[in-house]
């Protein structure tokens, strides 16, 4: 029976002991406490922005977008937590979604700055004419639609095939491994495949664009938080 196990010359079976991410395993300590030190980090700099929030070093930098990409990125520190502990259908179900979507939360805002940046120092002519739209109010437009677009890329996700619970009894002797297993590969790679091409896209705009001195140094700070 695949629930069960023997060992080698033995005529008693014995039942297999599942095995998942315990909360108790050192690497798993390890992961929290990069977490906590990770959103430690991002709350006292969420602070400081909100403290400074009506200097011109904070609006330049992108003002209350920076609050919102700091509140996606703690959110996205959080979302390890679906990873630990024993799995379920519906957790695997929406592992993907929830690190989908503060990412995409974190990187349309990135987005909004690298337009900025691309429009000031390489379309000097245009930038009056479109400038407006990636800064002030109507950026809250352009963050809201990229994270709908990715909401539309996790229901394609939900509809064609989320991950499920998978009992593998192949890969260890004595236990069975609880896993998510992935059963639509194109809707995943839909679902991240757009968050790629926002960080790309911005790794781009940051990168390759010749910069001013007061804009060089956002720029690198972009390209540097898309590379890690």
């Amino acid at each position: 029976l695949e629930h069960q196990w023997s060992p080698v010359r033995s005529t008693q079976c014995y039942d297999r002991s599942e095995r998942y991410l315990f909360w108790n395993e050192p690497i798993t300590i390890a992961l929290l406490t990069l977490m906590s030190i990770t959103i430690f980090l991002t709350c006292l700099t969420a602070v400081l922005f909100l403290k400074n929030l009506e200097t011109p070093l904070v609006q330049a930098s992108g003002g209350k977008l920076n609050l919102f990409a700091l509140f996606t990125l703690m959110l996205l520190c959080l979302s390890c937590c679906l990873y630990i502990g024993k799995p379920s259908h519906n957790l695997c179900m929406i592992q993907q979604i929830v690190y989908a979507l503060c990412l995409n939360g974190c990187f349309s805002t990135f987005f909004i700055k690298s337009l900025e940046i691309v429009l000031v120092t390489e379309f000097p002519r245009c930038a009056p004419t479109f400038l407006h739209w990636v800064t002030q109010r109507r950026a809250w437009l352009l963050v809201a639609l990229c994270l709908l677009t990715e909401c539309v890329f996790c229901f394609c996700y939900l509809h064609l095939g989320p991950d499920y619970l998978v009992s593998d009894y192949k890969s260890l002797p004595t236990e069975v491994l609880l896993v998510c297993n992935t059963e639509s590969w194109f809707a995943f790679g839909l679902m991240h495949g757009y968050n790629g091409c926002l960080a790309f896209v911005c790794f781009l705009c940051t990168f390759m664009v010749q910069t001013s001195g007061k804009k060089y140094n956002i720029a690198r700070g972009i390209t540097f938080a898309i590379l890690i």
